[in-house]
């Protein structure tokens, strides 16, 4: 079972966590203190950080920071109480996988906690350097299907690795990204299903998306993923859906605070977090992702 560590001082806040990713099917070691956190993965490192972003002495971004410097295969999930742009901002720059609010720790904190340890777990696995390999290009053709999600995922960490692009916690945030990205292009975009659906209860949700992929149009929609690496230089990957598309200038606002605290609002700046350009065809229907090796990397 997957050791997943939780920094929180506050005992109701413990007991909600404790809660929620106990039906995620994992039992939570709880810590009271970042200082505490920093001892306890000294000792053994977890699969999962989840932190308060307002810990005491050591506080959660603090934290962060100090994990991606000592454990950055470790991803680190921040509870923001009062979300606003300065500490998600904040909380992204230290190296944080992913930022929840706390007002819905009980409804996604579970699938959260899941995608999170798919994503390091995928990215832990290593493969021998293809040291010859200047450029790699991949193509799939792919159906609607989000059980392919930690496929793609993982084969372009895979890639990032044998390119020798990015860092370990670099390498998990793009896996993230194009987490993000598969999801919006396989649910929302050809299955039509809207994230509005999860505040009724999850079971609606997934259900509308069993449904949908057995239900002509939208069963006969398929995905198209390119991506390319240049070996320690770039990253890029594009995304093509076959729904009906969106109009673009509607895409959330980053700067709007209200957007932080929804579903599809915080995968969008997740994303723009995550990849130096992200561009959108005018139809909505294609993202484009591009990450740059750091001059120093």
């Amino acid at each position: 079972m997957a050791h997943i560590l939780v920094a929180e001082s506050a005992d109701q806040q413990r007991a909600e966590i404790g809660e929620a990713v106990a039906s995620a099917g994992y039992a939570p070691v709880f810590v009271s203190t970042g200082d505490d956190a920093v001892d306890q993965v000294r000792r053994t490192p977890p699969d999962l950080l989840i932190a308060d972003a307002e810990l005491t002495g050591l506080d959660g971004i603090a934290l962060t920071r100090q994990m991606r410097q000592e454990q950055p295969t470790v991803p680190v999930l921040l509870l923001i109480d009062v979300v606003n742009k300065e500490v998600v901002a904040a909380a992204l720059r230290a190296g944080a996988a992913a930022y929840l609010p706390r007002q819905v720790i009980a409804r996604e904190l579970p699938a959260v906690v899941k995608e999170l340890l798919n994503v390091a777990a995928s990215q832990r696995r290593r493969v021998m350097f293809l040291q010859r390999l200047a450029s790699v290009e991949y193509r799939f053709d792919l159906e609607s299907d989000p059980d392919l999600v930690p496929n793609v995922v993982s084969q372009a960490e895979l890639l990032l690795s044998q390119m020798e692009l990015f860092d370990d916690a670099d390498r998990m945030r793009v896996g993230v990204g194009i987490h993000e990205a598969m999801v919006n292009a396989i649910v929302h975009g050809n299955l039509e299903v809207s994230s509005d659906l999860k505040n009724g209860g999850w079971e609606e949700y997934h259900a509308t998306i069993a449904d949908r992929r057995n239900t002509r149009p939208f069963a006969d929609r398929r995905v198209a993923v390119l991506m390319r690496a240049e070996r320690r230089r770039s990253f890029a990957i594009r995304i093509s859906d076959q729904g009906p598309g969106f109009d673009v200038s509607k895409l959330p606002d980053p700067n709007d605070p209200a957007v932080w605290e929804k579903p599809s609002g915080r995968g969008i700046i997740l994303i723009r977090s995550f990849f130096d350009e992200v561009t959108f065809s005018p139809t909505g229907n294609q993202i484009s992702m591009t990450k740059r090796q750091p001059a120093d990397g």
